[in-house]
């Protein structure tokens, strides 16, 4: 009973692998999944996760409201390699949404003949995005979220204007690329409700937006790019309103661990921080 049984009576997937193709007759429309009762829990799963497809400046959100959504339930999902045209799923914005686990491994391409504006990936259980995977979206908006801990460990993700991870838990990320391409909001959105822990995550020069909320916020090795604004939000906000955490980790703040740069200036100290971080906001986390 509950939400795996929803999403096995809706799709007929209990545990299924794709490999290069989403078949058009298992994807719903967002009114079939709304209009029966069954699908409550599923909605909880994507509301609960609400922030990661939304952001103030997003242009995709707006549009997103009145575009026609497509869901991809099942249990446990897993995706490997291939080329993923979802140009002929008729929808402008896909959600691929797992009861259980989800699993993501390899190189995975998504082109589409016309714009979509948004494919997200959540799981009620485990997102996992294997070591050494990469995914090329043509999508506008490009998101993960987990009511797990998701790790993202030497992964590339690219993405035409937003890239998303939001988890319930923490978010991990190690020696990995974001990339945007500069026709959208180009926007860097990470979320945890716990802790949220990067080293070596390197974002493309089109970045101009980056968020990132957390109770605590540990960051070593990255480049804030030239002309984006930073928003830094953990649960104490700024040591005296506008500082972060130099050289170690304080628990509820925003930490500049090691080697955290803006514009390839180093900010290790608050001289350094008033000269080169103008561009970057340290406050205190929403939720």
């Amino acid at each position: 009973e509950g939400l795996s049984d929803e999403f096995a009576a809706v799709s007929i997937l209990e545990s299924h692998a794709f490999k290069g193709e989403i078949p058009k007759s298992l994807v719903l429309s967002e009114e079939q999944v709304r209009l029966s009762n069954l699908f409550k829990e599923t909605l909880d799963v994507f509301d609960a996760l609400d922030t990661l497809f939304y952001s103030p400046s997003s242009e995709s959100a707006s549009s997103s409201q009145s575009s026609p959504l497509g869901l991809l339930g099942g249990v446990n999902l897993t995706f490997t390699s291939g080329n993923y045209d979802l140009s002929n799923l008729g929808y402008d914005s896909l959600l691929i949404a797992a009861s259980n686990n989800l699993s993501v491994s390899g190189s995975l391409a998504v082109p589409t003949t016309t714009i979509l504006d948004e494919l997200h990936f959540i799981a009620g259980g485990s997102l996992q995005i294997m070591e050494g995977s990469s995914i090329t979206s043509s999508a506008i908006s490009l998101g993960f979220g987990s009511f797990d801990s998701i790790e993202i460990v030497n992964v590339d993700l690219h993405a035409e204007g937003e890239i998303g991870v939001r988890s319930l838990d923490s978010i991990i990320i190690n020696n990995s690329d974001f990339a945007t391409r500069g026709t959208g909001a180009d926007h860097i959105h990470l979320v945890a409700a716990a802790d949220l822990a990067i080293d070596n995550l390197r974002f493309s020069e089109q970045v101009r937006q980056i968020t990132m909320e957390a109770m605590t916020i540990n960051l070593s090795n990255l480049n804030f790019p030239a002309g984006s604004a930073v928003n830094l939000n953990s649960a104490y906000g700024g040591i005296d309103g506008v500082y972060p955490n130099f050289g170690s980790s304080a628990v509820g703040r925003v930490n500049f661990i090691e080697n955290v740069r803006y514009n390839s200036h180093l900010l290790n100290s608050r001289s350094a921080f008033d000269s080169h971080g103008g561009a970057i906001s340290i406050g205190i986390k929403s939720n």
